[in-house]
């Protein structure tokens, strides 16, 4: 997550300088960019990135001051746990497989193995 933060930071901050940077097409369309080379992916990107344009062109945001902040809550929105977390005990009877997706360091292994540790103690 921290080279995931710092992508962001990093390429957003020039973003947010001046007072209608983000709220053209090409602002909207670099802050897309910035989104999908900080891991965040494209169809995800596309969302936010929609979101804050109808915001913009519906005037109910200030371009910069607002525009930040509604970016930032559309990410932590997005980063926000399953509604209806993983139950292992309803799975013990019977074989069946968990599909585990991440880009690399984010903590695949290590959370593989506290699902087959969790599954062997029946938790």
């Amino acid at each position: 997550m921290e080279k995931t933060r710092d992508a962001i930071a990093g390429g957003l901050s020039g973003l947010f300088k001046g007072k209608q940077a983000v709220a053209s097409d090409q602002g909207f369309d670099e802050l897309e960019d910035n989104l999908i080379m900080s891991d965040i992916g494209v169809e995800a990107s596309a969302r936010i990135v929609e979101k804050l344009r109808t915001q913009a062109v519906k005037g109910q945001v200030n371009p910069t001051e607002n525009l930040r902040s509604l970016l930032q809550e559309e990410l932590v929105n997005l980063l926000r746990p399953a509604v209806s977390p993983l139950d292992l005990a309803d799975r013990v009877a019977s074989p069946w497989v968990v599909l585990m997706v991440g880009v690399n360091g984010a903590g695949k292994t290590t959370t593989a193995a506290k699902l087959a540790n969790h599954s062997q103690n029946g938790e």
